[in-house]
């Protein structure tokens, strides 16, 4: 079974670090990982939930797992003071170092191919610590000239959702966002649905209840939006996706 969630709480004690910050920081290097490592065999594990305390002096993580080994917490210890005045890509780049180094810990003892852990912050680093990916894999129309996926970018304090559409030879023809939510695989997951070509130049979208639904016509830049409330009105529809939406903030493509 492949690893479902890394998650790092950071116990921060240094007055003159901004803990909200550092909060955001090792949310989204927990993100990095888990979909890094996310086609890595972990034996039955599913979740590793990282405490991470403050120490001056280096200390060998404690880890702790359920009987089932399913889930297994580790107590890991950090000198917060090194991440004063850096950089956006130096608090990424010395988190991801440290959050590798407790995974490598962790490889050991679940007995994984540390190489795995190693190659997961290579390719990380190899991308700058950016998390762009499709949410599933992308379809082709019935003349296999387009290609159409749910594409995601991760940020420090959003995810943006979009339907790209690529030609043949993957250049970018059409892009539209559907949704800004909180960066939480859990909130985007009960928004998006999926895809289905219409035709080689329409595609339709719905979401994961299935109501709502947009049908984008690729070269005339259109779309028509459908809404199909089930067992509530049309509002309450809209109060749920206000709810999971980023800073409730509907979508642009809709009209209160």
């Amino acid at each position: 079974m492949p690893i479902t969630e890394i998650q790092v709480i950071p116990i921060v004690e240094e007055n003159d670090l901004d803990k909200s910050v550092i909060q955001l920081y090792s949310n989204y290097v927990s993100n990095l990982f888990t979909y890094y490592l996310n086609s890595t065999l972990s034996k039955g594990l599913r979740k590793v939930l990282i405490e991470l305390n403050q120490s001056d002096e280096p200390v060998e993580p404690i880890l702790n797992y359920s009987s089932g080994r399913t889930f297994c917490q580790v107590h890991a210890y950090f000198n917060y003071s090194k991440l004063k005045n850096l950089s956006d890509y130096d608090l990424k780049l010395i988190l991801s170092q440290l959050l590798k180094e407790i995974l490598l810990t962790v490889s050991r003892e679940f007995e994984w191919k540390t190489s795995i852990i190693e190659g997961a912050f290579d390719s990380m680093k190899e991308d700058d610590f950016s998390l762009m990916f499709y949410l599933k894999k992308p379809k082709y129309n019935k003349g296999r000239s387009l290609k159409a996926g749910i594409f995601v970018e991760f940020g420090l304090e959003s995810a943006n959702l979009y339907l790209q559409v690529n030609d043949k030879n993957e250049a970018s023809i059409f892009r539209f966002k559907l949704f800004e939510t909180l960066p939480s695989e859990f909130i985007y997951n009960q928004l998006i649905g999926g895809i289905k070509w219409q035709s080689n130049t329409n595609i339709l979208f719905f979401t994961a209840s299935k109501e709502i639904e947009i049908d984008f016509d690729i070269f005339a830049q259109t779309q028509a939006v459908t809404f199909s409330p089930y067992n509530r009105n049309t509002s309450g529809l809209l109060d749920e996706l206000k709810f999971l939406s980023k800073n409730n903030v509907l979508p642009s493509w809709i009209s209160e």
